[in-house]
């Protein structure tokens, strides 16, 4: 099985957020013309930010929406930079 495994820019970044969804759409777009479907997929958060901002709330509930009720079973919710806060932090 093939694994195809894409970073895309975070809402937050460097990029204002309806650019950062055209992007990812348009890449979504290309490679259903292309015939490769998408099974399962990854949302990272940082673990050091311990509480979900107003933005970052916004953001996840829209890339939830944009996943669909049914697709949404499929996405694996990664936390990450755990170097950042005590593990009794990072279990809260």
């Amino acid at each position: 099985r093939d694994i195809l495994l894409v970073d895309t820019p975070g809402c937050n970044d460097w990029l204002p957020d309806f650019q950062v969804l055209g992007e990812i759409a348009r890449w979504l777009t290309a490679i259903y013309a292309k015939n490769i479907k998408l099974d399962d997929m990854l949302y990272f958060h940082p673990i050091s930010e311990h509480t979900m901002r107003e933005t970052t709330l916004r953001n996840f509930n829209m890339f939830k929406e944009a996943c669909g009720k049914d697709n949404f079973k499929h996405v694996v919710f990664v936390t990450t930079m755990w170097d950042k806060v005590s593990e009794e932090v990072g279990w809260e």
